[in-house]
C-alpha cells in the first residue's frame, strides 16, 4: 500500500482537478502548478490537484521531497488511485485541467497510460489543456501513438500550449490549439508575495543568481566570468530533484552552491539577486517576472524550442546564448534590459492567456460524435486505445516501420529505425508477460 500523505477528502466538491507533473521536484515544475492553481483561485475557482495514478501492483512510495512538502501546506491533494479508480474523480470534479510543462512530450507521458488524456474523464466535463508542451519542435509520432494522441484531444474544450511551435504539431493532428503564456506569468503578483512572506531570510546582498540545471566546466566558466566583471558575488542553485543534487554540486565545483530548498526560498534568492544565469527555461521565466538582467543558457538536453519561442515573443532573443563559452567576453549581455518595451508585450499576451483560460472555463463540452463515429478511421482511435486490442497494434506498427527503414536513407531513416527498435522492445515485452502469466 502506499505511504499515507496529507490528502484531501473526497466527500469535497471542486470547481477544478489539475494533472501533470506538480508533484515533480524540479523547481520551475514545482512554480509553474503553484501558479496555475493560484491562478485559478484568482478567478473563483476551487482546485484539486490530482495525484499521479499507479499501478494496483506497484504502489509508488511518496518521498519526502521539497515538492511533496511544500504541496502538503498548498494544495488541496487527491487520494492516491490506481490507473482503473481514476474515474471515481468524476464525482467531485466539474472541469479537468492538464497543467503546463512537457505534458504532451511522448517521453514524459509514457508512464501514465492514457490518463494525461483525460481517458478517465466523461463526456459531460470540460478537459482543457493549458499551456502544455511537446518539449521540441517537431514530434514525429508513430502512426497509432498519433491517432491516439489526436482522438483525445478533440475531446478537449481547448488546446492551448506554451510553445508557438506546438501549434504546427497540432495542426498536424488536425487539433484547434491557441499558444498562451506560461502560468508563471499570468498568476497575480500577489501570490508570489505570499511565498516571499514565507521565505527564510537571505543573508547574502549584491549577487549574481546561478540556477543550473546541468552544470559544465563552460558554465561555471561564464559564472566566474561575469561575477568578476560586475563586482558581485554569486550564489547558486541546482536542479531540485534530490538524487541528481551532490553529482551536480560536484560537476558545478562552486562555492555557495546551496543546499535544496523549499519553493519560498528559491524565489526569494531570484526576488533579491542583481543579475541571473540560468539554463533553466522556468528559471528564465522568473528573472523576466522579476525583471532581473539575465543570460539564459540553452538547455539542448531538455529542449531549446520553449526558450527561443518565449524570448522571440518579447524581444530578448539577443540574451539567450546556445553555448555557455559564446557568453564570455560579451559585454553586451551585461547590459541592463529595457522591462518597459518588454511588458509592454507581456502585458498583451498576459490578457489575451487569461481570456482564452476564462472562455474555456465556461464552454460547455461536446458530448456529440465528432463526425467520425460511423467511420473506419474513428473506430480505428477507439481500438487503437484499447488494452485489449493494442498490442496487435503494435505488432502492425512494428513492422510498418521495420518495412519502411528499407526504403529510407539518411535522418529519417534513423528516426524510423529508432521507432521500429522501440515497439520491438515493446512486442517482445509484451509477450514475456504472456508467457509468464
Amino acid at each position: 500500500m502506499p505511504t499515507k500523505q496529507m490528502a484531501t477528502p473526497e466527500k469535497k466538491h471542486y470547481d477544478v482537478g489539475i494533472m501533470g507533473f506538480w508533484f515533480g521536484a524540479n523547481y520551475g515544475s514545482i512554480l509553474t502548478y503553484y501558479a496555475l492553481n493560484r491562478t485559478l483561485e484568482s478567478l473563483g475557482k476551487t482546485s484539486l490537484m490530482i495525484e499521479k495514478p499507479i499501478s494496483a501492483n506497484d504502489w509508488e512510495v511518496v518521498s519526502k521531497t521539497n515538492s511533496r512538502i511544500f504541496a502538503q501546506s498548498h494544495y488541496n491533494i487527491s487520494e492516491f488511485k490506481p490507473f482503473d479508480k481514476l474515474n471515481e474523480l468524476n464525482e467531485i470534479c466539474d472541469t479537468f485541467i492538464l497543467g503546463s510543462d512537457q505534458v504532451f512530450n511522448p517521453g514524459c507521458y509514457q508512464g501514465f497510460k492514457n490518463a494525461l488524456f483525460f481517458d478517465f474523464v466523461n463526456n459531460d466535463k470540460r478537459k482543457i489543456a493549458y499551456g502544455a508542451s511537446f518539449g521540441h519542435s517537431r514530434i514525429q509520432f508513430p502512426f497509432f501513438e498519433r491517432a491516439k494522441v489526436r482522438y483525445f484531444l478533440s475531446k478537449f474544450v481547448g488546446v492551448s500550449v506554451r510553445e508557438s511551435s506546438g501549434l504546427d504539431t497540432l495542426k498536424d493532428l488536425h487539433i484547434k490549439g491557441k499558444h498562451v503564456l506560461d502560468p508563471i506569468f499570468i498568476c497575480p503578483m500577489k501570490y508570489y508575495d505570499n511565498l516571499l512572506s514565507e521565505a527564510g531570510n537571505i543573508s547574502e546582498n549584491n549577487y549574481v543568481l546561478n540556477y543550473i540545471l546541468d552544470p559544465t566546466e563552460a558554465k561555471r566558466d561564464l559564472i566566474k566570468y561575469v561575477s568578476s566583471k560586475l563586482g558581485k558575488g554569486f550564489v547558486n542553485i541546482l536542479d531540485g530533484v534530490p538524487h541528481k543534487y551532490e553529482n551536480n554540486k560536484n560537476l558545478l565545483n562552486l562555492e555557495n552552491t546551496k543546499p535544496q530548498m523549499l519553493l519560498p526560498d528559491f524565489v526569494s534568492y531570484y526576488k533579491n539577486s542583481d543579475f541571473v544565469i540560468t539554463d533553466s527555461f522556468h528559471g528564465t521565466c522568473i528573472a523576466i517576472l522579476f525583471k532581473k538582467p539575465f543570460i539564459a543558457i540553452a538547455n539542448r538536453l531538455r529542449g531549446i524550442t520553449r526558450f527561443e519561442s518565449l524570448l522571440n515573443l518579447l524581444n530578448l532573443k539577443d540574451r539567450l546564448v546556445y553555448k555557455a563559452e559564446d557568453a564570455i567576453d560579451n559585454e553586451e549581455l551585461l547590459k541592463p534590459i529595457d522591462y518597459d518595451k518588454v511588458y509592454e508585450i507581456l502585458e498583451k499576451e498576459k490578457a489575451e492567456s487569461l481570456q482564452w483560460l476564462q472562455t474555456a472555463l465556461t464552454k460547455e463540452p461536446d458530448n456529440r460524435s465528432h463526425g467520425l463515429c460511423n467511420n473506419t478511421l474513428e473506430k480505428l482511435f477507439r481500438l487503437s486505445v484499447n488494452d485489449k486490442y493494442i498490442h496487435i497494434f503494435k505488432y502492425c506498427e512494428y513492422w510498418y516501420y521495420k518495412l519502411a527503414t528499407v526504403f529510407m536513407s539518411g535522418d529519417k531513416k534513423k528516426k524510423y529505425k529508432s521507432i521500429r527498435n522501440r515497439l520491438h522492445d515493446w512486442v517482445r515485452n509484451y509477450r514475456k508477460r504472456k508467457k509468464n502469466k
